[in-house]
């Protein structure tokens, strides 16, 4: 167990983008005309459309334990198996929520499984929580994360000229936003589709690999007595290796998301990166409890899936389905020649990529 300590990082993206001192807002389109852009937009910037930042001013101690267990076994003179777990969790970790500034919770309501928020009238506002700012950006320690994993280990030591390695990991990575302070490096990132909901952000982590097997081995490709009693064909035959690495591995995961305020939840990234609103996912329909379909072209069944009525917020949950598996093969050969005392190697190494449509 070890204590995650806040780093500067968290803060400069922050605090030197909030008014007065920085000049950064939203307006919404009908009110940017053709005689205020581009250059005179900043006047249509008040405090009610200004930027703010929200951090939380006595943050709970972060932290993060880890553990493992494992066990090894000599199933012959050359041959070994490991099996081992390993876990961990992270508690109060940094979480940013790009804008806090949305419908109160006291104003929503649970129905049917679904967050019902209200629907003001035509030409009134959304009521958010503070109406003086437009958008607040929030920094709290309310992340939260796990990790399992049942992790395998076959190794074949050199054994006539041969060894390989087998190594298979079976996890799960669960948390309520991967990325602490800005977007990751994935770019099917997305955030919760609505500030006061921690529990519909909550699912696998943007790098989470249920599947990940890596496969290597190496071989002395045996040189015959008749070979070696050649000189000459001893040194067009004799030294040379074989070795390759395969990757098989479940293909990263994948958002749907809808590009505007459907829900009237107040938010002002809704169309962003980090927006996350949701369609409704149809998974009692006949062919829906899996909507892709496994072909590029049309990968996703769009009939599984609707929009809501105004004012709800989808049920599709974060993180929820997975890209086609990704397979990787590399091929090497080299040769080793011997010079008097000293030994010098030349190489050569193919590469070749494939992925398949097919999950796992």
């Amino acid at each position: 167990m070890f204590d995650i300590i806040p780093l500067p990082y968290l803060f400069v993206f922050l605090f030197p983008r909030t008014a007065p001192y920085y000049l950064q807002g939203t307006i919404d389109a009908p009110l940017v005309t053709g005689v205020h852009f581009p250059n005179n937009v900043f006047q249509l910037l008040t405090p009610a459309t200004s930027q703010a930042i929200h951090t939380e001013f006595t943050p709970h101690r972060s932290y993060k334990a880890q553990w493992n267990f494992n066990i090894q076994r000599q199933l012959n003179r050359s041959l070994a198996l490991t099996v081992g777990y390993i876990g961990s969790v992270g508690v109060h970790l940094a979480n940013s929520i790009y804008d806090n500034n949305q419908v109160a919770p006291e104003r929503v309501q649970f129905i049917n499984n679904h967050y019902v928020l209200p629907v003001p009238a035509a030409g009134q506002a959304i009521q958010k929580t503070t109406p003086f700012f437009g958008q607040i950006r929030s920094l709290d320690w309310r992340g939260h994360s796990a990790y399992h994993s049942l992790q395998t280990n076959l190794v074949q030591r050199p054994m006539r000229g041969l060894s390989y390695q087998i190594a298979y990991t079976y996890s799960k990575s669960i948390d309520n936003g991967t990325a602490a302070i800005a977007d990751n490096e994935s770019l099917n990132s997305i955030g919760g589709p609505w500030a006061y909901c921690e529990r519909c952000n909550r699912g696998r982590s943007d790098f989470d690999l249920t599947h990940n097997m890596v496969l290597n081995f190496q071989y002395d490709v045996p040189v015959f007595a008749a070979v070696k009693s050649s000189a000459i064909a001893n040194t067009i035959l004799g030294g040379w290796q074989l070795g390759g690495i395969y990757t098989l591995q479940n293909g990263g995961l994948f958002n749907l998301k809808i590009a505007g305020d459907q829900a009237r939840t107040g938010s002002t990234i809704v169309a962003a990166a980090q927006g996350g609103q949701r369609p409704d996912w149809l998974a009692a329909n006949p062919g829906c409890s899996d909507p892709t379909t496994g072909n590029i072209a049309r990968y996703v069944k769009t009939e599984c899936f609707q929009f809501t009525a105004p004012g709800v917020l989808g049920n599709l949950g974060r993180d929820v389905f997975r890209m086609p598996v990704f397979r990787t093969w590399t091929f090497r050969s080299s040769r080793t020649r011997t010079y008097g005392a000293s030994a010098s190697r030349r190489s050569c190494a193919s590469k070749c990529s494939t992925s398949s449509t097919t999950p796992i």
